[in-house]
């Protein structure tokens, strides 16, 4: 997976921030004394550019496993269809494809959740492919909580999902 040149740029910074942040409260360092330990040789590979974009891209390329494929490879051990995802869920051929086509497709957090009963997982395995696509479930949240119970129960169906949605939170799955 190759990153666009911006987004390096925004984890280097981002990275380059928490190491100096991390480096100065583990050696006690004051905003005064920074500069004194800038210029160590020894740490000096922590401020290196080089250094920090070879380890955000050995950290990038080291995953292999992304949405799109893991729900291709839970399709193919559960036997699941296309056909079974369009009828049980609300995911139509335009989203499905853009799984399909792109290896690095991240869904909305709503799509994800359409992916999880789709693919009739149980909480652990809706959990570990929300994951992926960047979301988790808030145990906190009335909305969250109710996905919760269906899943725990293998209630897959969306439409009475979508009751249960709308009646406590006056929200649905696939619907603005």
């Amino acid at each position: 997976m190759e990153l666009k040149e911006s987004t390096k740029i925004r984890l280097f910074l981002r990275i380059k921030g928490n190491i100096k942040n991390d480096l100065n409260s583990l050696l006690g360092v004051s905003a005064k004394k920074r500069e004194k330990v800038k210029g160590s040789p020894y740490l000096a590979k922590f401020y290196s550019s080089e250094t920090i974009i070879n380890d955000v891209n050995s950290v990038v390329n080291n995953n292999d496993q992304t949405f799109s494929k893991l729900v291709k490879q839970i399709m193919i051990n559960k036997n699941i269809t296309t056909k079974d995802i369009y009828k049980n869920t609300l995911i139509n051929r335009k989203l499905f494809s853009a799984l399909n086509v792109n290896d690095d497709y991240i869904p909305s957090r709503e799509t994800a959740i359409m992916y999880c009963l789709a693919l009739k997982l149980n909480y652990e395995e809706s959990n570990d492919l929300m994951k992926m696509a960047g979301y988790t479930f808030n145990e906190y949240s009335n909305f969250d909580r109710i996905i919760k119970y269906f899943i725990d129960n293998g209630i897959y169906n969306i439409d009475k999902l979508n009751d249960a949605l709308y009646y406590y939170t006056k929200k649905c799955l696939g619907y603005k």
